[in-house]
């Protein structure tokens, strides 16, 4: 598995994280990423002060982490609306963080 982690840091705890709710964008995920196994479920963990989300994502390699995040539907659908999104409500979105390869010991959902 190849892990990335990314980080968004808000203003406030008013202001939400952004979380995908495009439903044609959330089945295609499932269908060509989730179900085939090339992703697992992403991991959200928010810090104490509820300032800083953490998503932990598992690729099933390299290759298809890079594959990921240069779809163009990707792009479009998930990477531009979050950027968007975080511009609009003054959240930092840390540059992502890429473990590399690890174990295969982490539970699927």
């Amino acid at each position: 598995m190849f892990k990335v982690i990314r980080k968004q840091i808000r203003p406030n705890t008013e202001v939400p994280f952004f979380a995908v709710t495009d439903v044609n964008f959330l089945k295609w995920m499932r269908e060509n990423y989730l179900e085939t196994g090339k992703i697992l479920p992403a991991k959200n963990s928010i810090s104490e002060d509820g300032l800083v989300q953490t998503t932990e994502v598992y690729f099933q390699s390299h290759e298809v982490a890079r594959e990921w995040k240069y779809n163009t539907y990707v792009v479009e659908n998930l990477h531009n609306v979050l950027d968007a999104y975080c511009a609009a409500a003054g959240i930092i979105v840390l540059p992502t963080i890429v473990i590399g390869e690890v174990e295969n010991n982490v539970e699927s959902v």
